[in-house]
């Protein structure tokens, strides 16, 4: 629900993560750009940032709770309220197909590259991003039994949606690292 305080403490510390995700995918696309990368890994790292800078944007504005509360109104104007899980599911186990065709994608270019090449770890980083944009979906379709799953706590107060979106984040962040790192410890060769 959009508060007229504006976004929650915790929606201002995940704007912060994602901040931090996209200077770290900023900085290494600099880092791949100045060490004559092949286009697309400064590029790719750069999409990246993008994403999470628009993923802490849509935090800080609060964006899916207005998108959450248009749906609801959508649903209670046209009467469908009882019948929105018509939509709701298929539309949940197209972000969720979508996602595992992908990781299988992912999966195989990462083996084929090496687990931790300076290639597997844009695609770790690709694939953690589209992760979390299905993430983003299912909160938005808000099936309730996803719901339940979501934001049911898991660990103490920590809720699984809590823990994939900050899992997302970190695996991006590590494969940004990871990346630089390599550059770095390439060029001493």
């Amino acid at each position: 629900m959009i508060t007229a305080e504006g976004p929650s403490e915790l929606s201002l510390l995940g704007a912060g993560l994602y901040v931090l995700v996209a200077l770290a995918c900023i900085m290494t696309a600099l880092a791949a750009r100045g060490a004559g990368e092949a286009r697309s890994g400064p590029r790719g790292w750069l999409v990246i940032g993008a994403c999470f800078l628009l993923f802490a944007l849509m935090r800080f504005l609060q964006t899916e709770d207005i998108l959450g509360d248009l749906l609801r109104g959508l649903f209670e104007r046209f009467d469908a309220r009882e019948d929105r899980q018509t939509f709701q599911w298929p539309l949940s186990l197209l972000a969720l197909a979508i996602v595992a065709v992908s990781a299988v994608r992912f999966t195989r270019r990462i083996r084929a590259a090496g687990i931790w090449s300076r290639s597997a770890t844009v695609d770790w980083a690709r694939m953690a991003t589209l992760c979390m944009v299905a993430l983003i979906g299912l909160r938005l379709i808000s099936l309730h039994r996803v719901d339940a799953i979501l934001f049911s706590p898991a660990i103490g107060p920590l809720r699984i949606n809590w823990m994939l979106d900050i899992g997302f984040s970190a695996t991006v962040l590590i494969a940004a690292l990871a990346y630089a790192g390599k550059l770095r410890s390439s060029r001493r060769m």
